[in-house]
C-alpha cells in the first residue's frame, strides 16, 4: 500500500483546512495517509513516503513562511527522486504573487529530483465555500489519478 504524506504550514488554519479536505477526499483510495506540519519533517522522513502533498500559505509578497524558509533550501539539495509530489497553497489575490510559496516548494522538490504534479492548487484565503472545496477535492483526485498513470506508463516502458 502506498504511503501519502500530506504536510502543511499554516498560520490562520486555512492551509490546514485544505490539507484536511485533501486527506478526506483520499481516505478511500487504498493509501496510508499521514498528516503533519512541514516544520516538523526531516528529509529522511519525506524520503520514506511514496507520495507527498505539501502546502503552505504565502507570506507578504510571495515569500515562504519564516518557519520553512531554511527547510525549502535543504529540500532542494535532497534526493527526492523516488517521491511523487503535489503542492497547494492559500493566499490573498490582493498581492501580486498569489500563492507563490507553494510554487517555491514545488521548484525545490523538482530540483531534488521529485516527480511533480504539474498543477498547483491555489485557494483564495480559506476553502470555506463550495467552489473552493470542490477545487480541493478535484485536485486530490487528479493528483492520485496522475500518480497511477505515471506508474502505468513506467510499467509499459
Amino acid at each position: 500500500m502506498k504511503k501519502l504524506l500530506i504536510a502543511f504550514a499554516t498560520m490562520s488554519g486555512n492551509t490546514e483546512d485544505i490539507a484536511r479536505l485533501i486527506e478526506n477526499e483520499l481516505k478511500d483510495e487504498n493509501l496510508v495517509i499521514h498528516l503533519k506540519t512541514l516544520e516538523e519533517l526531516q528529509i529522511s522522513e519525506i524520503q520514506s513516503y511514496d507520495l507527498v502533498a505539501a502546502g503552505t500559505y504565502t507570506w507578504g509578497d510571495g515569500d515562504l513562511p519564516y518557519e520553512i524558509e531554511d527547510l525549502a533550501e535543504e529540500w532542494a539539495e535532497a534526493d527526492f527522486s523516488m517521491v511523487k509530489s503535489a503542492f497547494f497553497g492559500s493566499g490573498d489575490r490582493s498581492y501580486p504573487k498569489f500563492c507563490e510559496a507553494a510554487a517555491i516548494l514545488s521548484r525545490a522538490f523538482k530540483r531534488a529530483g521529485a516527480d511533480v504534479f504539474p498543477d498547483i492548487l491555489k485557494v483564495e484565503l480559506s476553502p470555506d465555500d463550495d467552489t473552493q472545496q470542490a477545487m480541493c477535492r478535484t485536485f486530490a483526485k487528479s493528483f492520485i489519478k496522475w500518480t497511477r498513470a505515471e506508474e502505468d506508463a513506467h510499467r509499459v516502458s
